[in-house]
């Protein structure tokens, strides 16, 4: 699964830029989408770049594998994420939280939402296994 892969490289380096940028400026990565910090959330902020940046490790390394359990289990919590915070951006920006640049985390979103949820029914289909029960090695039936 190139294609797969492929994504699963770029979404590892974009998340992992963007973690490094909530953790060295958050103050500048923050304010590009018109959100002010307060002494009180900017470790919050760095936190979640931690995050950004442990989720963009995992889908690096995953990229790598030939399991295709790994790889439907990873690209199950891509799909999952991405559609969360396709969701949260959106109706963030509809309400005016975050200014025009938001819809850029919005399309972004869409995009790998897009992506991993049609890899994830490709590899469903090709193991013919639960994507709920890849973890259990449980077939389902045909």
């Amino acid at each position: 699964m190139k294609g797969l892969t492929r994504i699963m490289a770029i979404s590892a380096i974009l998340v992992s830029l963007y973690g490094a940028g909530l953790i060295f400026v958050p103050h500048l990565v923050a304010g590009e989408y018109g959100i002010s910090l307060t002494p009180q959330t900017v470790p919050l902020t760095q936190l979640l770049g931690a995050y950004f940046i442990g989720f963009g490790l995992l889908n690096w390394l995953s990229s790598k594998s030939t399991s295709m359990e790994v790889l439907t289990l990873v690209t199950l919590a891509d799909f999952v994420t991405d559609l969360i915070t396709l969701a949260i951006s959106g109706i963030e920006r509809y309400h005016g939280i975050l200014n025009i640049w938001g819809w850029e985390i919005f399309v972004l979103h869409l995009f790998f939402a897009s992506a991993f949820g049609y890899y994830l029914f490709r590899l469903r289909a090709k193991t013919n296994t639960s994507v709920l029960a890849a973890g259990t090695n449980v077939p389902t039936t045909p």
